[in-house]
């Protein structure tokens, strides 16, 4: 779970009974229903906005395997794969600069 950086939103990944684990997006003040950022056949999880709001980092097992994956936030839609051998995600932005750091969990 994490703030989206302007207050508004809290991202969440939640289990749903069709498509597994997705990413959703909630009111901060309770004024609507959650509404899905991500919602796939696989599992995309451990969402990370960075700190300017233009960018999320999540967790997929997509490719067969747990990668990072980056895209526009907050509407998807220029996603890229950017680990390779499995990883676990994390985003953030430090002067202006993008930066983003994976932990290698494995490679089957």
């Amino acid at each position: 779970m994490q703030w989206t950086p302007d207050g508004k939103q809290i991202v969440v990944s939640t289990n749903t009974p069709v498509t597994t684990i997705d990413i959703y997006l909630v009111p901060a003040d309770g004024s609507g229903q959650p509404t899905p950022y991500l919602a796939t056949p696989f599992s995309e999880m451990s969402a990370s906005v960075s700190p300017g709001g233009k960018w999320i980092a999540y967790t997929s097992n997509e490719s067969g395997r747990k990668e990072v994956y980056v895209d526009s936030f907050p509407r998807a839609g220029t996603r890229a794969l950017v680990s390779v051998g499995g990883a676990a995600a994390r985003l953030g932005e430090t002067t202006g600069a993008n930066c983003i750091s994976s932990a290698r969990i494995g490679t089957s």
